[in-house]
């Protein structure tokens, strides 16, 4: 059990933070806090925070959230919790950029036509949404490994659901929750 931890815990420290220690030199290992997860989804995402899916979802996974941000508390409800307030946040910001119909205005859907169905999304548009979640969600651009694993999120989402607007949604809903609640997105 105690390999597992510390190869789970090599593996966070690799990936999620090899980032940031080659740009500072030295390792901070760490999540967001419950209180800091909130925030940040806040400031990312541009949903107002006492939106009552959001307050509801964050109620309900207020407990298994990280409360220190100590890296063993990236448990199972932990990551299925952090989905869950997450999916809230993206569900509300992919709804608020749909209903805007001045593309410009929109937080993270400039080049998306919420009037079509996933079949207008195309791969310049995947590849600006996933550019746009990278730089929303993990404050900077996401590497080639990320853009294809997105990609082909995309492509996978999309596959045997109608060609509607309202797929459009959830496509982008699926590769948002993606973004949000991957590893960069976690670390403090």
């Amino acid at each position: 059990m105690r390999h597992r931890f510390l190869m789970a815990t090599w593996i966070f420290a690799a990936t999620a933070l090899a980032p940031t220690a080659r740009a500072t030199g030295r390792f901070n290992v760490g999540l967001k806090n419950f209180r800091q997860f909130f925030e940040a989804l806040v400031l990312e995402t541009g949903v107002n925070p006492t939106d009552p899916a959001v307050v509801t979802a964050y109620s309900k996974a207020l407990t298994r959230l990280p409360r220190s941000g100590a890296v063993a508390e990236l448990t199972t409800p932990t990551v299925l919790a952090v989905a869950s307030v997450a999916g809230a946040f993206c569900a509300r910001m992919i709804d608020a950029d749909a209903l805007e119909t001045d593309p410009t205005y929109r937080h993270a859907h400039q080049t998306v036509d919420f009037g079509k169905g996933p079949s207008a999304l195309t791969d310049g548009i995947r590849q600006d949404v996933v550019n746009t979640y990278g730089r929303l969600f993990w404050q900077r651009m996401p590497t080639a490994d990320e853009r294809a694993l997105l990609a082909t999120l995309f492509a996978d989402a999309a596959t045997g659901i109608p060609d509607t607007p309202l797929a459009t949604k959830s496509v982008l809903h699926a590769v948002c929750g993606a973004a949000a609640t991957s590893l960069a997105a976690l670390v403090n």
